[in-house]
């Protein structure tokens, strides 16, 4: 973002530019230091908003991701190497791993199809991720017990393709994953690490969606269902058309930005008329010992009043932020039971 501001400054003058955060956490400070470039950020999941909220100053607004169904039939299991009788759980965390082999051991008729790093053996099988969709339409369950998800975009994406999703009930999935649609798992969550998921609720659960196949499929087809009406093209595209019909063309502190800068302005006019000789022998040289006298004596009241303004323009601006920051906090409440009563199936 610096080059970005040095290249093309005109990009950022006069503009009312918005981020979009998707984060997993806390913002690191040159995160922090770089969104305040910006006249406000948008987010897809109220876990953000709360990071967002904690460190800048700034409006957020949820703006979701738009979730279309992924399906990828030019392949089918034994191409892709997947057992065509089993049930197969698609999982994106090593400790799927440890779970799975709670809840099954080295059961033949239950696979997992892990995409990343975690240990094989019979029943479990490393991917790339170049296979993900692939894998995710010829699969029966998607399992993360992730420790942090600012987005949740891989588990919106497998309810859209109508899976049954288990996911460790931390971060972004608490927005849509609920009893209704999904088996959440249970964790015990860490201000440093994130949340650490419970592997023998997440046993427990991948276990119950073997068992009780209408019960995957009931979760799967509400999960879809949700993501369907909630997530469209056309139902992200409205959020988008309102919040951007509503945006200001003026961010509240482009008022202090101004008076800074009007006061920088002066402040170089008059080091350069005081850098001027005093006398000199030609027409202009007496010309522009004038000005510099002229500079002595007339710019001094002037800065002093706008060093006056711009400390009332920025103690207003300060409280004014205060109330912001304490209104934004009221607003990602609300947005979070919003957004949450959006996905649950009787909405």
């Amino acid at each position: 973002l610096p080059a970005l501001r040095q290249a093309r400054p005109e990009a950022f003058a006069d503009r009312h530019n918005v981020a979009y955060w998707t984060g997993d956490g806390a913002l690191p400070a040159d995160a922090r230091e770089c969104l305040r470039s910006f006249a406000e950020i948008w987010a897809p999941s109220t876990f953000a908003l709360d990071a967002l909220a904690a460190a800048v100053s700034l409006p957020t607004h949820w703006l979701p991701f738009c979730v279309e169904k992924i399906e990828i039939l030019s392949v089918n299991r034994d191409q892709l190497g997947l057992p065509p009788d089993a049930f197969v759980f698609l999982g994106r965390t090593p400790n799927v791993v440890d779970a799975f082999r709670r809840a099954f051991g080295d059961r033949s008729d239950v696979f997992l199809a892990l995409v990343g790093d975690g240990a094989e053996q019979a029943n479990v099988r490393r991917f790339d991720l170049t296979e993900m969709d692939a894998l995710l339409s010829h699969s029966d369950a998607y399992v993360s017990l992730h420790r942090a998800d600012g987005s949740g975009l891989e588990l919106l994406e497998a309810l859209a393709a109508g899976k049954p999703v288990l996911a460790t009930d931390f971060g972004a999935c608490q927005d849509f994953l609920n009893e209704e649609n999904g088996l959440p798992v249970r964790c015990r969550v860490s201000e440093t690490d994130g949340a650490e998921p419970d592997l023998d609720h997440a046993a427990e659960q991948m276990r119950r969606a073997v068992e009780d196949r209408a019960l995957a499929a009931t979760l799967g087809r509400h999960g879809q269902e949700v993501v369907t009406r909630e997530l469209s093209a056309e139902t992200v595209g409205e959020l988008l058309r309102e919040r951007l019909l509503s945006l200001r063309e003026r961010p509240a502190n482009d008022v202090a930005l101004r008076s800074a800068a009007i006061l920088d302005g002066l402040q170089e006019l008059r080091d350069a008329t005081l850098r001027l000789p005093d006398r000199a022998p030609t027409l202009m040289g007496r010309l522009l010992g004038a000005a510099k006298k002229m500079a002595r004596h007339l710019l001094p009241p002037v800065l002093d009043r706008q060093a006056v303004y711009n400390a009332r323009v920025f103690d207003a601006v300060a409280r004014l932020s205060e109330q912001v920051e304490r209104q934004q906090r009221d607003m990602t409440a609300l947005a979070r039971d919003d957004v949450r009563r959006k996905f649950r199936q009787a909405g």
